[in-house]
């Protein structure tokens, strides 16, 4: 399980240096587009966390985190679908076919709520259920011992 977040980790970090100059908000865009950069910066923390099985911050934090992150999974989703009237308008002036428009919306909105869904299953599991991260077993102390074992 944990290698297939390590693929998804190695995917996302790849795709954010590929697109590093075209998602970097400049002053003239919306507001919004600082925060939803953090954040899945944020949640590339986690991931990293739980695949690579490393203790970052406090369980606590990131059990507040996913909820944060699954309220922006839902802004995004649903500014997706909002901005997909005026690219429709952009895309049939160029005399693209209205059912193209619509199926190429429905897969790039399933892509990104598949990547982001799983996104937040590994927060989930980093938080919620992965004892063994956040409290170790303690290594016995060979001192303590009566017997020695050869």
């Amino acid at each position: 399980m944990r290698r297939v977040f390590r693929c998804y980790f190695w995917i996302l970090v790849s795709g954010e240096i590929l697109t590093l100059g075209g998602t970097l908000p400049t002053v003239d865009q919306e507001p919004i587009v600082w925060p939803l950069l953090i954040s899945s910066y944020i949640t590339l923390v986690g991931i990293w966390g739980f695949s690579y099985r490393k203790r970052i911050w406090r369980p606590e934090l990131w059990r507040g985190w996913l909820f944060i992150e699954a309220g922006l999974v839902v802004f995004g989703i649903g500014r997706l679908f909002i901005l997909a009237p005026e690219a429709y308008q952009i895309l049939n002036a160029d005399g693209i076919p209205a059912s193209f428009v619509a199926i190429f919306f429905i897969a790039i909105g399933s892509i990104a709520l598949a990547a982001w869904c799983l996104g937040l299953v590994g927060l989930y599991l980093y938080a919620y259920r992965s004892a063994e991260i956040w409290n170790p077993a303690p290594i016995p102390d060979v001192a303590d011992s009566d017997t020695l074992t050869v």
